[in-house]
Formats: C-alpha cells, structure tokens, sequence
C-alpha cells in the first residue's frame, strides 16, 4: 500500500493467529480487536475449520463442549493431565482449595490437555467431511459480517487458496475448501461486501507455497499485492 500506491496513512495489523478456528477469531475481533477501532478487516480464514469437520460426528454438533472446534488439538491447561473437567464449577472449587494450579499465578505452568468426546469411533475423512458440513464455518462468518456493520467496520471476504498443483491436497480435502469457499462467495453476494476470489487467482507451483496449505514469503507478498490492488480499485482506501 506504500511503496505501489503512496499510501502512507495505512496501518496494516496481523491479527490472524496460529490454530484459530472461525469461533476463535469471531471472538478475538469482538473482545479484542475491535479495541483497536479498525476501519477495514480481511477474512482469510478455513483450514483449521475443516480439521474441525474430519471430528467425530458426536464431537463436532449438538450440545457439547467443542460445537465445531478440532477436538484433536490440544487445550493447553494449568491443569494436570488427565484431572480437567469441563465444569466450570469443578475448576473453581479445586482451584480454591488448592488441588489444582490457579492459571492467574505468575509462576503457574500450562499442560497439554485432550478433550475426549463422543463413542471414540474414527471416520475416514471424506466421510466426516459428508457427515459434519461446514454449519459453524458459515455461523461464525455471518455473526462476524454482522458485528463488524454494527460496529461500522468495513469487512473484505477472501476465498481460501491452497496450491491446486501439489499432490497432498487430496481430493476430499480440496471439496472441503471449495464447499468453505462457496459460502466466502455466497455470503459476499448476500450482504454486498468486498470480496476477492483469491483461490482462482493464486500462484501454483512449490516455489512460493510451503506445503499445499501455506504459501511462503514472496506468495505471501503476493497475495498482499492482490489484496491491496482490489481495495484500491475499488476506491475502499482513501488516497490520503
């Protein structure tokens, strides 16, 4: 935005993070970025949320402590293994009385803590891909379009890209993306946002992609080209 355009009042904040999932970064931009007051956000999010999809049918819907997030990864915990409990209460009291570590001490140390949920049954992953859609990808992005225009953000969606040209994107996994991309499009359409088809317009080829999932330094940069030419095009940044 600088150095093509001489767009020296942009500020431009990574706020993506490492493992979030959509219900992750719906309430990191509620709770936290919007303290930051920013006038345009990115979407560019979907990898994480078709982990979530390959769960067991019984973690990922209904009334359980997951609703959508990997139960695979781990929660990191003051609590030692095999002692956490889902209740609330439960962590309280033993935090009180002192038979579990309290995660606000200084010197309190976290531990990796598995979630175990459902009859512990496995899927191949196309078929929890057909057995668990994409409900709460679609759910977290429509509640994420729907607070940024209330609190009078304006929201670029983005397609999610993967490198169509490496062999570890297997096929189920490239209809996950491109089902997660259809609601990006569909969305965008619905409520007239921004939006930038980047999946069809991203580089192939080993040379900038790290693995099929992450494109390196120069793809980045790249995609960032993209991203800023579009909201130039479009007149969404000001020219000072």
């Amino acid at each position: 935005m600088r150095e093509d355009y001489g767009l020296t009042n942009v500020e431009v904040i990574n706020a993506g993070v490492q493992g979030y999932t959509t219900w992750h970064t719906l309430s990191n931009f509620e709770f936290r970025m919007l303290e930051l007051d920013p006038d345009l956000i990115i979407f560019y999010q979907s990898v994480i949320d078709i982990s979530g999809r390959a769960a067991n049918p019984d973690c990922y819907r209904g009334a359980n402590l997951l609703r959508g997030l990997d139960p695979r990864n781990v929660m990191v915990s003051t609590y030692n293994q095999g002692t956490f409990s889902i209740s609330t209460l439960y962590r309280f009291l033993t935090i009180k009385l002192g038979l579990e570590r309290d995660p606000a001490d200084p010197s309190s140390s976290a531990s990796e803590t598995y979630i175990t949920c459902g009859d512990g049954q496995t899927y191949a992953d196309a078929e929890a891909y057909a057995l668990n859609p994409p409900v709460y990808y679609e759910r977290n992005l429509r509640s994420l379009i729907g607070i940024a225009q209330i609190q009078g953000v304006d929201l670029l969606l983005s397609t999610w890209a993967y490198d169509r040209a490496d062999p570890n994107a297997v096929p189920e996994w490239r209809a996950a993306a491109d089902e997660q991309n259809a609601i990006v499009t569909r969305l965008a359409d619905q409520y007239d946002l921004p939006y930038i088809d980047f999946a069809t317009v991203a580089p192939e080829g080993i040379a900038l992609w790290v693995d099929h999932l992450h494109l390196n330094g120069e793809g980045s940069r790249l995609q960032a080209e993209a991203y800023a030419a579009y909201l130039v095009e479009q007149g969404i940044i000001p020219a000072s």
